[in-house]
């Protein structure tokens, strides 16, 4: 049916029923994903993060740089660039699956070292558990992590006598520039880079592209943004991890002390995968980015040059507050002044 002959009732401001379609099935998804967004686990868990940080103020900090709470790893100035420390402990409920919870123990710190702009060097780890069974399942998940990531495990600490089983890695890495969670603006784009090719990894968030890719093409897209960090085109941005893509960013705000409004309809996500349950996983590797509009097109080719989706998905504003955009609908979806995510921006002033 065309425009000239709907009914009445069917247009609403010139727009066609479909378009009037489109807005409602827009403003539905919007509430879906405000839902998800206010009951994620993953974000919830990051609230903890705060006290925490406010806990270790009365430590001991006798430097010339500042602590590095709030960052997905910590650097340090050495040389004419920076040292990277990073530790990641997994999830309980992950340990179902020792080797993969082995596996995720290497994939989450590197993650974190090359989303700060780095180049992993070297880890180490700290197991608990008395099943030699269930242990030997698990480091095996570590060993296969640290060569198809080519990232040498060289030390740890065991206990086997753990009444709860348990897996935390610690990387050091190095860098020439840096990625900062504290540097977005207003004005920068937003640009999302994942890779899209993968697939579920059992009953888990969890979008596993990385156990399927060659070590070769690994190498290839965990170079990529060191490669532009150190040209000056990324300085600020984090890798996506438990919270999901939205709270992932939700972070990247708060440390920055901006807003930013994402367009739902250009993030990369995998055919056939609903976008609640995309903007929910956990990537094998996907960064959420403040580039400068000048700089978002380079940015771009650069991470699709190596097989990863790349695209602007929205852009960064003044003020607090994350909104979304779909189908001509905009919607608020937190404001982080007034509902803190990790409290990490405040807490550092106090350094």
């Amino acid at each position: 049916m065309g425009a000239e002959s709907a009914p009445d009732g069917l247009l609403m401001g010139g727009s066609s029923f479909e378009t009037v379609l489109a807005h409602a099935a827009g403003e539905g998804l919007l509430r879906e994903v405000r839902s998800s967004l206010v009951a994620s686990a993953g974000l919830a868990r990051k609230r903890e993060i705060g006290q925490a940080v406010r806990a270790l103020a009365g430590g001991y900090f006798p430097l010339d740089w500042p602590p590095c709470f709030g960052e997905d790893a910590a650097a340090i100035p050495h040389g004419d660039g920076y040292l990277l420390l990073a530790a990641d402990g997994i999830r309980q409920d992950l340990l179902t699956d020792p080797f993969w919870a082995g596996y995720c123990s290497v994939l989450v710190n590197v993650n974190d070292v090359v989303g700060t702009g780095g180049r992993p060097l070297a880890m180490v780890n700290v197991v608990s558990g008395a099943d030699a069974g269930r242990r030997e399942e698990l480091l095996s998940g570590v060993a296969f992590g640290s060569r198809h990531f080519g990232v040498p495990m060289i030390g740890g600490h065991l206990h086997p006598e753990g009444t709860e089983e348990s897996v935390a890695v610690a990387i050091v890495g190095t860098a020439r520039s840096l990625v900062s969670s504290f540097a977005a603006r207003p004005g920068d784009e937003l640009v999302v880079a994942v890779d899209t090719q993968g697939s579920w990894h059992g009953a888990f968030p969890h979008w596993d592209s990385t156990s399927q890719r060659s070590p070769e093409e690994l190498q290839a897209q965990l170079s990529v943004l060191p490669r532009l960090c150190e040209g000056g085109r990324v300085l600020a941005g984090k890798d996506i991890s438990n919270p999901g893509l939205l709270g992932t960013l939700l972070m990247l705000l708060e440390s920055s002390g901006v807003g930013a409004v994402v367009d739902l309809e250009r993030v990369p996500a995998p055919p056939g995968v609903p976008l609640v349950s995309w903007l929910e996983a956990y990537p094998g590797l996907g960064f959420v980015l403040a580039v400068s509009p000048d700089r978002s097109g380079e940015v771009i080719e650069a991470f699709s040059a190596a097989g990863m989706a790349a695209a602007v998905a929205g852009g960064f504003t003044a003020g607090s507050v994350l909104a979304a955009r779909c189908a001509g609908s905009e919607s608020p979806l937190w404001d982080h002044s007034i509902t803190p995510v990790t409290g990490v921006a405040t807490t550092m002033e106090t350094f």
